[in-house]
């Protein structure tokens, strides 16, 4: 959970032309439990990160983490899409320089 602490507002310091709009949302597959995320599972991670105005999502299927190439490895999972929904990059671990990448390269290529 301490990774999504502090997104809310960090978007601009993540890229360097600050002319670029975009944001963090998060969807969760599983709880702080370990178990399949459930209808409490967003509501709840939200006010732990003290209730951001990006979404929190719970897949509830586990249809959206089934349809990205993330394989379970590197916790969390951060993955890129472009505001047509397209899949820009999907990666695990943390890793700033790649999440602005993809955004940016998207952008310039628009």
């Amino acid at each position: 959970m301490s990774e999504a602490v502090g997104l809310e507002g960090s978007e601009a310091a993540l890229l360097a032309d600050p002319d670029i709009q975009w944001s963090f949302g998060v969807a969760l597959y599983e709880g702080a439990d370990g178990q399949v995320a459930n209808a409490e599972t967003a509501p709840a991670y939200a006010a732990a990160i003290d209730d951001p105005a990006f979404p929190v999502l719970a897949d509830l299927d586990g249809v959206l983490i089934d349809s990205t190439p993330w394989n379970g490895s590197g916790m969390p999972a951060w993955c890129v899409l472009s505001p047509q929904m397209t899949l820009l990059d999907c990666f695990g671990g943390i890793d700033d320089d790649r999440l602005a990448d993809a955004v940016t390269t998207h952008h310039a290529t628009r």
